[in-house]
């Protein structure tokens, strides 16, 4: 290796956080200084030069030196293979990042803090070193290989991505009647409407307006004839989350501590790894308090881009409750798994977004706003072919997110 000096009033610097030790590349180096350059600063560099951390080499900061960064000074604490007759530069890149040299030398690591190798054990590991010609070969072979797969790695980003707008579609065509063929024999849904306010007297006790919701008065559309407009307040019923003491709450199962899910809980599908566990005595005897299976909770408390959030509350047995920032949301007369497609399409709309309230890093959204949002029904029939269809579509687009 070879030492150096800068020389002008500024020099570019080579450090270990100059490295992407996922893509093994030079990121980009530090200008700094020459009068107030570290010390490390002196090892010389040159195109086709490989950077090998001898600092936690475990951390795999290795990169190739091409023409754009031969002018740079790097660290003491790189190790720098330069190739030479023998040996064809790329090939020896592609050595020293393989399994075998990066595994083989962290059985050299020596310290506690800053576990180090050294100079003499890179020097005296044995590497593989075939004729230069075969040397070229592979590494043509393993760059094609490459180019493979960062294409199909970029492939794949694009066909989640269109999964991901596949779902949103699915589940608006859904709520705009547009997903399953109607049936004319069905029961219309402003009977299913009329009836569910009898049998649910509460239901006739319309949520009050409390701010002005006036740029969604155009969400309503074109939908079928025995379809309906309702609030979401006629078609269920707000559980607002038990409050407790910060210091009650504990990460631990403890003898008789109740699970209580939290706003983080609330993803894809409801984590139940990460609960917080409280004593039963905060839920006050109120059997409201605890999970069921079909409720649908949903985070009313989180980031302006994470509020409204919802998951489906499933195979479920033993007792749950839910905390402060998150509500849970029961359907009343129709399919709950409609209802809790219908409340995603929305999150994905942003309209509950747009229907929180901010407070300095909070989003928040309650239970009046929310059972003031025009909701569309269709008849109870329908909810129910609509909700298997899109749990067959879900299906398969999730097989295929699997197989990728």
């Amino acid at each position: 290796m070879i030492s150096t000096k800068p020389t002008d009033e500024y020099f570019k610097y080579i450090d270990i956080e100059s490295i992407d030790n996922k893509l093994h590349k030079i990121k980009e180096p530090k200008i700094i200084q020459s009068n107030i350059a570290p010390s490390r600063a002196t090892r010389q560099l040159s195109t086709g030069d490989t950077l090998f951390s001898m600092v936690r080499p475990y951390l795999e900061n290795i990169a190739f030196v091409d023409e754009s960064n031969a002018d740079c000074i790097a660290s003491t604490g790189f190790y720098v293979c330069k190739p030479n007759i023998f040996l064809e530069s790329k090939y020896c890149y592609h050595l020293m990042t393989s399994l075998y040299v990066i595994t083989g030398l962290n059985h050299y690591m020596k310290g506690d803090n800053s576990p180090s190798i050294n100079n003499d054990n890179i020097l005296n590991w044995l590497y593989p070193i075939p004729p230069l010609n075969e040397q070229k070969r592979i590494v043509t072979a393993i760059e094609e290989y490459q180019n493979i797969i960062e294409e199909l790695n970029f492939n794949k980003e694009k066909l989640q991505i269109a999964i991901k707008q596949t779902k949103s579609k699915i589940l608006d065509l859904a709520i705009r009647g547009k997903l399953v063929p109607q049936d004319p024999n069905d029961e219309p849904a402003s009977v299913l409407l009329e009836r569910i306010k009898s049998q649910y007297s509460e239901s006739n006790k319309k949520a009050q307006k409390t701010r002005d919701n006036s740029h969604y008065e155009n969400l309503e559309w074109n939908m079928p004839s025995n379809w309906c407009w309702c609030q979401l307040s006629d078609i269920c019923d707000f559980e607002r989350g038990i409050t407790f003491p910060s210091s009650a709450k504990t990460t631990y199962k403890e003898g008789n501590l109740l699970p209580c899910i939290r706003t983080a809980n609330v993803q894809e599908e409801l984590e139940l790894e990460g609960l917080w566990y409280i004593d039963p005595i905060y839920i006050k005897n109120n059997k409201e308090k605890l999970v069921r299976n079909g409720d649908i909770i949903m985070s009313s408390a989180n980031s302006r881009e994470l509020v409204g959030k919802t998951s489906y509350v499933q195979d479920i047995e033993y007792d749950m409750t839910f905390g402060g920032f998150v509500l849970n949301i029961r359907a009343k007369g129709i399919e709950t798994k409609y209802l809790f497609y219908l409340l995603r399409c929305y999150f994905e709309k942003g309209i509950f977004m747009e229907e929180s309230t901010q407070t300095t890093n909070i989003a928040n959204i309650n239970a009046t706003v929310l059972g003031n949002l025009k909701i569309p029904l269709p008849p109870v029939k329908e909810q129910i072919r609509i909700t298997s269809q899109i749990a067959l579509i879900l299906k398969k687009l999730e097989n295929i997110m699997t197989e990728l």
